[in-house]
């Protein structure tokens, strides 16, 4: 089910594109330190982190499995050099990179397997940083609700799965929600960006 979920974004990939939010610059910098540094995104996406490690003066390889999202990646950050591949196998050489960084894709990796991929392509001393944006639920509302706006919860591997019929309760329910908190048709989903970091000895 984990593999089936996994490869359920390839079909909503324009719509991941416009709905998922990207990352504090502050984070960015946290994550991948001093540029210019030789990055791996892993789990690349659409290139919501990638355009930004970028954009900081890195130089940047991603790495991304499903060829729609690569396709989209490639459109929203041309000049950077995208890879099929995963975080178990990222087909680069040998101790190649300073940062190797995952943004949102870090629990549909093999674990051990991953770990021993990362750390056999990070430099001795390079770093693994990994974020995830996480809904803020401290606001009552979005406590409520588990999914927002239909791009978004068709960006979500537990909807992209769903059958047409079985995904329209949802978006019933994302379409009231959205009716109770927007305001001039638009709605602020508030994020928190959560990151890690380690280093390899």
């Amino acid at each position: 089910m984990r593999e089936a979920r996994a490869l359920s974004f390839g079909p909503v990939a324009e719509a991941y594109e416009r709905a998922r939010p990207g990352y504090p610059p502050e984070a960015v910098a946290w994550l991948a330190g001093e540029p210019p540094r030789d990055v791996v995104d892993v789990g690349a996406g659409t290139g919501k982190l990638t355009r930004l490690l970028a954009a900081a003066g890195h130089r940047v390889v991603a790495v991304e499995p499903l060829p729609e999202m690569r396709a989209e990646l490639e459109r929203a950050v041309p000049g950077v050099r995208v890879l099929a591949g995963t975080g178990e196998e990222m087909l680069l050489p040998d101790a190649s990179a300073d940062v190797v960084t995952v943004a949102q894709a870090f629990h549909w990796f093999e674990q051990a397997a991953a770990l021993a991929e990362i750390a056999r392509v990070l430099r001795p001393g390079g770093t693994l940083g990994i974020i995830w944006n996480t809904r803020d639920e401290r606001e009552p509302w979005v406590a409520e609700l588990s999914v927002t706006l239909q791009d978004l919860v068709l960006s979500r591997s537990y909807c992209a799965v769903l059958t047409p019929d079985e995904r329209r309760p949802v978006l019933d329910r994302v379409e009231r929600i959205f009716g109770e908190h927007a305001q001039d048709g638009a709605i602020e989903l508030p994020y928190v960006a959560e990151c890690f970091r380690a280093i390899r000895l």
